[in-house]
């Protein structure tokens, strides 16, 4: 019988990180700009045995390196809505970091307009609020070196030798550059709050989100809002890893005693 494994979806959207039997509640997680899957491997010890952490893994990178890369929001938001559609009919929560939090939230508000089911949780890091706009000017039309220099001053997380080996940044600069082109070119259009907790998270050092930029989510949410400001810059995610990991713990255990008030399905 095959396993629905991570190694198994290697073309997939959606990647499993560990298997877990029957789980109280699915968690998805959305990459920052240029990342994938790499980032949450570790999750799973980390938070409830029940709660099953999925990757959202999109065209570039990793071992999708061959899918064309998506610049175009509706082109994302239309691919992703059919791989989530028999997914969300049990619990779930997703997570979105910088990029994947844009990403998570415009996914939640077409799955309000297409009529399915809502996530539990909305957990949204390092990223300032839709509606706030961006405070710079475009990085992506930028040649090359001065591109990656000018994310690694932004945001840190760019390596050094991505930024100086010239066959590294041939490898990596396409795929930087087309997430950056979709941040960039993102517009925010006004709607009704979601019926969904929001779960923020700020870098107490993140000159870009800042911790007054993620708390303007607060209006976006007509079912709650949290705000934790952790140490670090814009990748707090690595520096503050388990104390993050420790606030989704604490969220999914409150969420568990909410669910066992339901009935049985």
């Amino acid at each position: 019988m095959p396993q629905d494994s991570a190694k198994e979806q290697s073309r997939d959207w959606l990647v499993r990180m560990e298997d877990v039997h029957q789980p109280r509640c699915s968690l998805y997680c959305f990459p920052f700009a240029g990342g994938g899957s790499a980032a949450y491997r570790t999750w799973p010890p980390l938070l409830p045995s029940d709660i099953e952490v999925n990757a959202v893994v999109l065209p570039g990178r990793e071992n999708r390196l061959g899918d064309p890369l998506v610049r175009d929001w509706p082109l994302l938001l239309d691919t992703l809505v059919p791989q989530f559609r028999r997914r969300v009919e049990r619990p779930y929560s997703l997570f979105g970091y910088s990029m994947g939090a844009i990403i998570a939230f415009e996914l939640c508000r077409r799955f309000r307009a297409t009529g399915m089911n809502l996530p539990e949780c909305l957990f949204l890091a390092a990223r300032s609020a839709p509606h706030l706009g961006g405070r710079r000017a475009r990085s992506s039309s930028l040649a090359d070196v001065e591109f990656l220099n000018d994310l690694h001053r932004r945001y840190g997380g760019v390596p050094e030798p991505v930024r100086n080996d010239p066959e590294l940044r041939k490898l990596f600069t396409p795929l930087l550059r087309a997430d950056i082109e979709l941040v960039e070119s993102y517009e925010y259009r006004d709607a009704a709050p979601l019926p969904v907790p929001f779960v923020t998270f700020a870098g107490s050092q993140d000159a870009e989100a800042t911790p007054g930029r993620v708390e303007a989510w607060r209006q976006h949410s007509s079912a709650g809002f949290e705000i934790h400001v952790l140490p670090g810059a814009h990748f707090f995610i690595n520096d503050a890893r388990e104390a993050l990991l420790r606030i989704l713990a604490a969220r999914f255990a409150s969420l568990s005693v909410v669910a066992s008030a339901l009935p049985a399905p």
